[in-house]
């Protein structure tokens, strides 16, 4: 089910993950200092001007003193030098992005790396959107340190599971009123609206993407179905997401197969297993889904035996979780024993993770 990276692979992981984090870093400083001051006369007198956005929108700090010389100063001085860090930086990313591909480290594809890295970039990932269903499985292989079978993590759609009760206003980084459509239109202008299914966006290649959240209670409520007041994605309700959302999360890094790094929110692996094993066992459950549903449950706790032990599967641990689920798991066919395609020998888990705390998906 799963096989260990070489040396040499997983020393170009631990390089691609320590320059992008520094990356990312100084990114996070930049922000405050996007935009710029300027001197504006008004009246015969120069006053100090701070730009707040991408319109031009600005405010006055002052008039010109002493005071808002040094400001002026110590702005252009602070910015100056996180420019020339993030060119150093992004020199090291580009590097270490060419080996991740030639040593063929990664194996996420590329168009979920680029729209998780867009909502990352807007601020949304893991406070108003979780990545969930297969593709969560390339965050837990790199937290495993391992590389699945691409049977297992193979599909063309990508699930994305809005926390539709947070507000959006406090965190949202320059995203238009498109919302959701208008991040994928960053990563793939090719991207529009399913003209059947409104939760579902499909680019030129026919990857989609699916937008969904937990049905509201009660079911007719008027909750927030999208990212934006122009956004046309209707996010489809699905009754049992709210066990995702109760679960806690982990942000993990992850490498595209093309040596493209970026970052994912994923449920606990834990949460992962436990729904698969349920959903596999559901009578009205799609027949050709529920064999690969319990493939993954299996191949998930494989890993967190053998892999993850800081996730521990004991009593009080698994209280965290739903008790629904937890008690259908051990009704599950599941063997925790490796398989013989298995690596059962011992190797040092890496673990980059921080956890914290009827659409054809109800698949996740």
């Amino acid at each position: 089910m799963f096989s260990d990276l070489s040396p040499n692979q997983a020393k170009a992981f631990v390089d691609a993950e320590q320059g992008y984090r520094a990356h990312r870093d100084a990114q996070e400083k930049m922000h405050p200092y996007k935009g710029g001051m300027h001197w504006k006369h008004i009246a015969g007198k120069q006053y100090l001007y701070r730009t707040l956005d991408s319109k031009g929108t600005a405010k006055s700090l002052g008039p010109r003193s002493e005071e808002t010389e040094a400001l002026h100063s110590s702005f252009r001085q602070r910015r100056s030098e996180l420019e020339h860090r993030l060119v150093s930086l992004d020199a090291r990313v580009q590097e270490q992005t060419r080996m991740a591909r030639a040593l063929r480290v990664g194996a996420a594809p590329r168009v979920l790396a680029g729209v998780c890295r867009a909502l990352c970039e807007h601020g949304l990932m893991g406070r108003n959107v979780l990545i969930i269903g297969t593709n969560a499985l390339y965050a837990y292989e790199a937290l495993a340190g391992v590389r699945l079978q691409s049977d297992v993590t193979a599909t063309q759609d990508m699930d994305v599971l809005f926390k539709h009760k947070l507000s959006l206003k406090a965190v949202a980084r320059n995203m238009g009123p498109e919302g959701f459509l208008g991040v994928l239109k960053t990563v793939d202008k090719s991207f529009e609206i399913s003209a059947t299914q409104p939760f579902r966006a499909i680019n030129a290649d026919g990857y989609m993407v699916d937008l969904i959240r937990q049905t509201p209670t009660p079911p007719w409520k008027s909750e927030p179905h999208n990212l934006g007041a122009r956004d046309a994605f209707v996010a489809a309700d699905i009754p049992n997401m709210k066990w995702m959302l109760s679960a806690p999360s982990l942000r993990q890094f992850v490498l595209a197969d093309n040596g493209t790094p970026f970052e994912m929110e994923v449920p606990d692996p834990r949460a992962f297993m436990l729904f698969k094993s349920w959903l596999s066992m559901q009578a009205d459950r799609d027949p050709v889904k529920r064999p690969r549903d319990a493939l993954q449950a299996r191949l998930l706790s494989a890993l967190l035996r053998e892999r993850l032990a800081q996730f521990p599967m004991d009593g009080p641990s698994m209280k965290t979780f739903p008790k629904v689920l937890v008690e259908s798991s051990y009704a599950a066919p599941i063997d925790p024993r490796p398989g013989p395609s298995t690596q059962a020998k011992p190797n040092a888990t890496r673990s980059s993770g921080r956890i914290r705390g009827t659409h054809p998906s109800a698949r996740t």
